[in-house]
């Protein structure tokens, strides 16, 4: 996957020319970056480990009827 990285503009020619190419994939990139910034992995609430200590239930969810 390539990248160009260059200032929006009304015209595509002009910015494809001005783009800098950077080689590689951005997702993996992306990824060590919020790696980087990200404290400790933790576990995952259990269902029902809510607010309220209790499930949602099925979607759409009761907060929908809610009034």
């Amino acid at each position: 996957m390539t990248c160009r990285v260059a200032q929006p503009g009304a015209d595509p020619g002009t910015w494809l020319a001005e783009s800098t190419v950077h080689e590689g994939s951005w997702p993996a990139h992306w990824a060590r970056w919020v790696q980087a910034r990200s404290g400790a992995a933790g576990r995952l609430p259990a269902p029902g480990d809510g607010v309220r200590g209790e499930s949602p239930g099925p979607a759409p969810g009761r907060y929908v009827r809610e009034k």
